[in-house]
């Protein structure tokens, strides 16, 4: 597959192999609570539940006034934990959002979601609390987890949810070739809040490319 296109680049969430998703989703979360001290993927459970797609319409402010927080630490309390998020949501709860995103992209982001809703959009977390991708990826011959192409990896440092040392050495494992990672002072959102910066740093990765 890796054959059809030139070159990589992830932003935040940097590449995992396969046999990731071969770790049970409930097994995931007890690893993470003890390295870090909460289930940094905990959201997944409520995201991925049935109920999820109402209570986000809801509570729309409250949702993207989290997602777009301009204190990341509340990541570690009311996003990531097992049961944090819809807590935070059914109580309306309202923080201030970052500078990083202008009143009007977060309306353009709220409108979006009220009218077509967050169902499609979580399927990919039901994908990832279940046997689905694992199933899916049985048979992938290990040489073929191995990016055998350039990568750009963009890296978060204060995003306390995808923690950046853990995807910069899965990155580092699995990439055969050359790698270029910037590692940059921006919570999740780093096309948002480094915006200048790591448009500056991709332009000048992807005019080094032999295309």
């Amino acid at each position: 597959m890796t054959e059809r296109f030139h070159s990589f680049a992830f932003l935040s969430v940097g590449y995992v192999p396969p046999t990731f998703f071969s770790t049970p989703y409930t097994q995931l979360n007890a690893l993470t609570k003890a390295v870090l001290g909460y289930e940094n993927f905990g959201y997944w459970d409520f995201l991925s539940s049935d109920r999820a797609n109402q209570i986000l319409l809801d509570y729309l402010e409250s949702f993207f006034d989290l997602a777009f927080t301009k204190d990341a630490v509340k990541t570690i309390i009311d996003w990531a934990p097992l049961g944090a998020m819809e807590a935070f949501l059914t109580n309306d709860t309202r923080i201030p959002t970052g500078d990083y995103i202008t009143p009007e992209e977060l309306a353009i982001q709220i409108e979006f979601f009220r009218q077509n809703g967050f169902a499609a959009a979580n399927n990919w977390l039901k994908v990832l609390t279940t046997s689905i991708e694992a199933d899916d990826n049985k048979g992938i011959p290990e040489e073929s987890a191995i990016i055998q192409k350039p990568v750009f990896l963009g890296a978060a440092s204060r995003d306390y949810v995808i923690i950046a040392p853990t995807f910069i050495q899965s990155t580092l494992a699995f990439t055969n070739n050359t790698l270029t990672i910037h590692e940059y002072d921006s919570i999740h959102w780093i096309m948002l809040e480094a915006r200048d910066q790591l448009n500056s740093d991709l332009l000048q990765w992807i005019e080094g490319l032999t295309l």
